[in-house]
């Protein structure tokens, strides 16, 4: 029997996967957030030093924050919201006693 016959074992794989996109999810986050910072750091430096022109410095700065803080910020929180509904899911499973999509009181809407 696969995993694709029991629809027990069909949900327990799709949380397992939640459970993997949201460790991965979190991790980008925190990655992107981190590099973003070293490359504000960094355009600092290059202002203070005088290889960058504020007006320059200013452009990149501006990018950097909003398109590396906020793209980390982003993937960490729907890292966050896959691991929040996958742990609803896994409430509401345990709550039901059947497997959803499976015969149950409900017809398996969990409804």
């Amino acid at each position: 029997m696969s995993p694709g016959d029991d629809p027990g074992g069909r949900w327990a794989a799709r949380l397992a996967r939640a459970r993997r996109a949201e460790r991965l999810l979190i991790r980008l986050g925190w990655l992107v957030i981190v590099v973003s910072a070293v490359g504000i750091v960094a355009e600092v430096v290059a202002i203070a030093s005088g290889y960058d022109d504020l007006a320059d410095g200013v452009v990149v700065l501006a990018g950097l924050v909003l398109g590396g803080i906020l793209t980390g910020a982003v993937a960490f929180g729907s890292g966050v919201n896959v691991g929040i509904n996958a742990e609803r899911l896994e409430r509401e499973i345990a709550r039901e006693g059947v497997a959803p999509g499976g015969a149950g009181p409900t017809g398996g809407t969990g409804r």
